[in-house]
């Protein structure tokens, strides 16, 4: 394997520089998402990575989409900018192996193809991100094969906050918040709306996309959070989200089109009852997340539902050791302009037991049963241990199973033959050593949900097929945080070496075999914070059905490799208002993440990154 530049740098880095202790403090973060209920950080030995409300306010970030890039494992391909088409990879795994929740709710789009809207996720009600890696359907069940990640929203809590940002291609924002709580009620508010005029969505290749019309996008989101407890331990909970929103968007070789744009509303409502003692706790929920798309140019309409109900009892023994079963059913239904109503009932029953042995040493263990009237039933589980030998070392590892759900638009097709869930198997093992995380991972796919197109003269319709195939996806993650204290420098180094490839050792494409980032914060400056962050992303190549070859046949398009460097700052004025601004893509490059049309192994048009963007904002808060 041989070593870019920036493993070079990241290696000299870790050799020369002395290892320090991390605050313990992370440790006792809680994380809901790795077995289905509150733990510190300490008991769980999934692999996570956390992003708290305070980071993302920090760095800026706009989307779900945006607070990922850095993720160590995770790699993004966007079509265009804002709003657009957005697909994430973890470990190798595309966005449909990914389970997307909101508080735990399904995010996934019953009448798509598989995964989450990222695209439409914005951040502007978010407690913290909890990203687990690795097979989670022993405990969420289908479509968390690669891993879950979980947005976890504000409980109300006294505060108020008012922010208002500009910025290029007129991008207008404001976000509000209003937010208070007691101990017997609490609750949190708040409004999200963004527009932009944006970019060509298309270029060609070798071209600007400044030469072209652009692809606006608005969204507006509303959010309602309430808490009541009307007795000590007794807890009432409701959650209600809307988002809306239009985006332009240009078809597969005209940057120029003007004819195409898609609108979605989203509604996602939660009702749960929540009951914690020193011994025992349950959990009682209903939930829908309900969507509906336009897309105008085509004419056609799409609407999905997830009806969900669940019930969870849980009994704590021991120090900080519990078991939960927990009983669920799930509705997914789904109909669209062309395809004829569909809808498929999973009903599963759960077992999660975490408990310690010998002090330092913690156990996890799931075992989930499935059960779907409309394909075969599934048994999945997961297993891990972390051993604490200091607070600041530790080694873990986790081995699973897991499993893909065929989605309602597959399933209405004329398949030959009926589908039935694509299966996993995983491991991976981590050393942690003073704020340096070393992970090995080794994932596995097979029974692949294959795409079969209409051959020409295109007279028959396309289906899906369990294939004969596979994906074997393995390689090493790493991640360092330090403390710079005589510099007031924080630092946050990842980097990711990733082997995905099918049964024929084929490499499979928008999976960069190495990438890596490096981000400084620097505090030294009364009331500023300027932080740099750069994001390299390693060769890759695309493909694409949309080419010369009559046969449809994908080509293979290099798209190279780049780096991508971004600025932002901010100046405290006062304990209750502040600036900030950042540069995006500070060196103006114009990478290719994805590509729309080709000619053999040349890309014809390619989505644009917008260049170089400049934004600013004013934030006040009480």
């Amino acid at each position: 394997m041989k070593l870019n530049p920036l493993v070079k740098a990241i290696s000299i880095a870790l050799l020369s520089a002395p290892l320090v202790a991390t605050a313990n403090t992370e440790l006792e973060q809680i994380v809901v998402s790795a077995n289905n209920t509150e733990q510190s950080l300490r008991d769980v030995t999934s692999n996570i990575t956390l992003i708290s409300a305070e980071e993302i306010a920090e760095k800026q970030y706009q989307t779900l989409a945006d607070a990922l890039k850095t993720v160590p494992g995770l790699s993004v391909k966007g079509s265009g900018g804002l709003g657009k088409a957005t697909s994430v990879y973890l470990r190798g795994f595309e966005s449909k192996n990914i389970l997307i929740l909101v508080d735990g709710m399904d995010m996934t789009d019953p009448a798509g193809l598989g995964g989450a809207n990222l695209e439409n996720i914005s951040l502007s009600d978010v407690a913290r991100i909890e990203i687990i890696k690795g097979p989670q359907s022993g405990v969420w069940g289908a479509n968390a094969t690669a891993g879950v990640i979980n947005i976890v929203t504000q409980k109300g809590r006294d505060h108020s906050h008012v922010a208002l940002e500009v910025g290029s291609d007129h991008t207008r924002k404001i976000t509000t918040g209003i937010s208070a709580g007691n101990e017997q009620f609490d609750f949190n508010f708040n409004l999200m709306s963004l527009a932009t005029d944006g970019f060509s969505a298309l270029r060609p290749a070798q071209e600007s996309h400044a030469s072209f019309e652009k692809d606006g996008y608005q969204q507006n989101d509303v959010s309602f959070k309430m808490g009541i407890q009307p007795a000590p331990q007794h807890r009432l909970e409701t959650l209600i989200k809307q988002s809306s929103g239009q985006n332009d968007y240009d078809s597969t070789t005209n940057p120029d089109d003007t004819t195409n744009s898609s609108r979605f509303e989203q509604s996602v409502r939660q009702l749960q009852y929540l009951f914690n003692s020193p011994v025992w706790n349950s959990r009682v929920h209903i939930s829908q997340n309900s969507l509906d798309r336009t897309h105008i140019g085509y004419g056609s309409e799409y609407h999905g539902l997830i009806n969900e109900q669940g019930v969870q009892l849980g009994r704590r023994y021991g120090e900080d050791n519990f078991m939960q079963i927990a009983l669920n059913h799930k509705e997914y239904l789904a109909e669209t302009t062309y395809l004829p109503r569909g809808r498929f009932n999973n009903v599963s029953y759960a077992l999660t037991h975490s408990h310690h042995l010998f002090g330092s040493l913690t156990l996890n263990e799931s075992l989930r049963y499935d059960e779907f009237d409309r394909f075969d039933n599934a048994v999945t589980g997961k297993i891990g241990f972390r051993n604490l030998f200091t607070s600041d070392v530790f080694v873990g590892a986790n081995i699973g199973t897991a499993y893909n759900a065929p989605t309602l638009s597959q399933l209405s097709r004329p398949n030959p033959e009926a589908l039935n869930p694509e299966k996993s198997e995983s491991y991976d093992i981590t050393l942690g050593l003073y704020g340096l995380e070393v992970t090995y991972f080794d994932n596995r796919i097979k029974d692949l949900i294959e795409y079969v197109p209409s051959p020409p003269p295109y007279t028959q319709p396309y289906y899906y097929k369990n294939a004969e195939q596979k994906v074997i996806s393995k390689g090493v993650e790493l991640a360092y945080k330090r403390s710079f204290d005589a510099l007031d420098t924080d630092m946050l180094l990842n980097y990711t070496w990733l082997s995905a490839k099918n049964e024929n050792g084929d490499d499979l494409p928008y999976r960069p075999k190495q990438q890596g980032s490096l981000a400084l914060d620097y505090y030294g400056i009364k009331n500023w914070h300027i932080g740099l962050e750069t994001r390299y992303i390693g060769e890759q190549f695309a493909t694409t059905y949309n080419n010369d070859d009559a046969e449809g046949n994908p080509y293979h398009i290099d798209i190279g490799h780049y780096f991508v460097t971004d600025l932002k700052a901010d100046y405290q004025i006062t304990p209750n208002l502040s600036l900030y601004g950042r540069i995006v893509n500070l060196t103006d490059d114009a990478y290719t993440e994805n590509v729309s049309k080709a000619t053999q192994t040349t890309a014809n048009y390619v989505y644009s990154n917008g260049g170089r963007q400049f934004f600013m904002g004013i934030k006040g808060q009480l």
